[in-house]
């Protein structure tokens, strides 16, 4: 399967395909995987500096939500 881009902006949400919601960036099971795994690993708190973080969003399940920069 051929590498595919996804376009995100601040706040959005990337979710898992098998859990694919509207309003939320769809991205593979094990895309989604190894995304979990860098944001677990790189966790710093509250810090400014810190890209994605792990959520569930009433309706959603588990996702990873974008910050600002």
């Amino acid at each position: 399967m051929a590498a595919r881009h996804v376009m995100a902006r601040e706040y959005e949400y990337l979710v898992p395909a098998d859990l694919g919601r509207a309003n939320c960036h769809v991205v593979g099971v094990d895309c989604f995987a190894v995304l979990r795994e860098f944001v677990l690993a790189n966790r710093e708190g509250d810090s400014p500096l810190e890209l994605m973080h792990l959520c569930s969003p009433r309706g959603i399940g588990e996702a990873i939500q974008l910050q600002t920069s």
